[in-house]
């Protein structure tokens, strides 16, 4: 028999721990969370919270008369941004019986090896949701950030006066608004008022499984599709990622994430996913817990998305 590197089919304390743990690593390795692909900047922390201040920067240089002394402009400091992150647990237990009967090779170690997956499995769909939930609630009163308003809004607040919008209303999905939305990208202004555009970045349209063909009907034609005019396709050269997201909540909504815009996305991670184990003496049982501390937040930059609530 091998498991996770162990030959015996006899297994001790050590090596018991060895293998759950081994294999709770390689199933929450196994592959790319999809969270990573929705434009998180991940951040380790050792503290309870982070806090980020956004400021606005300077105005246009004015001209320079002769003799006359140069404008002062001075950078304003906005809003702060506090991002807390929370625990995370669950455990799994095995009698002493069992765990007796796996140590003498009489009971196999899947027993163990299982729940462990499964745990993996757990804070892994956990985090998916977690991060989908910021896009989920996009829209809502009751998730406001820092400058009072939802993360997708039409008054977004500028530092020195005056609103932008990220908001793409209630467009439906289809070539007309992903035009749309990218003109509107590219009236983008700072938080001094000029107007600046997306920065330079890969620009992801993210969307629920229910649009993943109409997208490759929209994008993937050199010609306008669902017509019969010889039309080019505009949107056929703009490099779009499509970010097909299963656990996004809605089945209609629908974004643009800015990958250049920075600070808009954060995940802080205090402890990354890992097992433990312990055992009590009252109940003669062991558990295995998977743990972690993490947050998933939207942050001081708006522009990093786009959305529409159809």
């Amino acid at each position: 028999m091998s498991v996770a590197g162990i030959t015996s089919h006899i297994f001790d304390d050590a090596s018991i721990r060895g293998t759950v743990k081994d294999a709770f690593r390689v199933k929450y390795k196994e592959s790319k969370p999809r969270w990573k692909m929705l434009g998180f900047e991940e951040d380790t922390t050792n503290r309870p919270w982070e806090e980020y201040t956004s400021w606005s920067g300077m105005g246009l240089t004015p001209r320079k008369e002769e003799n006359q002394q140069v404008v002062i402009d001075v950078p304003k400091q906005n809003q702060t941004l506090r991002v807390t992150v929370y625990e995370y647990a669950l455990m799994m237990a095995i009698s002493e019986a069992a765990d007796r009967f796996i140590k003498n090779g009489t009971m196999s170690i899947r027993q163990y090896i299982q729940p462990s997956e499964m745990l993996a499995e757990s804070v892994k769909q956990t985090n998916e949701i977690l991060a989908a939930d910021i896009f989920g609630q996009a829209f809502s009163t009751g998730s406001l950030g820092m400058d009072g308003v939802p993360l997708v809004s039409a008054t977004h607040e500028l530092g020195r006066g005056g609103t932008d919008s990220n908001y793409l209303g209630t467009a439906s999905f289809s070539q007309s608004s992903l035009e749309a939305a990218l003109i509107q990208g590219d009236r983008f202004k700072d938080d001094v008022g000029l107007q600046v555009g997306v920065k330079e970045g890969k620009r992801k349209l993210l969307i629920p499984p229910e649009y993943r063909m109409e997208a490759k009907r929209i994008l993937k034609s050199e010609k306008q599709s669902n017509n019969n005019l010889n039309a080019i396709n505009v949107l056929f050269d703009e490099d779009l990622e499509v970010v097909v997201n299963r656990y996004l909540p809605s089945q209609s909504n629908w974004f643009f994430v800015n990958s250049g815009e920075p600070q808009g996305l954060f995940c802080n991670v205090e402890t990354e996913a890992q097992m433990r184990s312990f055992k009590d003496d009252k109940t003669h049982t062991k558990y295995f817990q998977v743990y972690q501390m993490i947050a998933f937040a939207f942050g001081l930059n708006w522009r990093r998305v786009q959305g529409s609530d159809f």
